[in-house]
């Protein structure tokens, strides 16, 4: 077992190099480009409120569709709060679009809310900083395993 107090430092970078430290690594990328228009009220000026943002998935890729999204908030009373929200969303489906999973002998540094970054592969497929949503940490007849799921990437 391996503790640790809860702490900054908890949910550090990992860096790992690509031939040495891995069992297997599968990276997956969704190309759609997405529209995210956040809608609200300013209740004093009574006019609409609106903010858009374009999100490219992947900006070496060509995307043959585009999703949009409108989200209508009652709590959004300026353009500036809109913008927030919808960079905020922009992110989040920037990180849903680009996913990958990896596993590797025991890194108990390897934790949801941390990064694991990757260097000595390709630098154009496989190399950057990938950040961690799911780690599975287990002992077996094979020795200690790590597992886990990112949500994110960037060079």
């Amino acid at each position: 077992m391996y503790f640790k107090e809860l702490s900054a430092e908890l949910f550090s970078t990992v860096e790992m190099e690509w031939a040495r430290d891995f069992l297997s690594f599968q990276r997956r990328a969704s190309f759609q480009d997405a529209v995210i228009r956040i809608l609200g009220q300013n209740t004093d000026k009574k006019e609409g409120v609106e903010a858009e943002v374009t999100v490219k998935a992947d900006d070496s890729q060509k995307s043959l569709v585009q999703n949009e999204v409108t989200e209508m908030n009652a709590d959004v009373q300026d353009q500036s709060e809109a913008k927030k929200i919808a960079d905020y969303r922009a992110e989040q489906e920037k990180k849903k679009s680009r996913q990958a999973s990896g596993s590797c002998i025991g890194v108990p540094e390897i934790l949801p809310g941390g990064y694991v970054k990757i260097k000595n592969g390709d630098s154009k497929l496989i190399d950057g900083t990938y950040y961690v949503v799911e780690a599975r940490h287990s002992f077996g007849g094979d020795g200690y395993r790590t597992s886990f799921e990112v949500g994110g990437w960037k060079r």
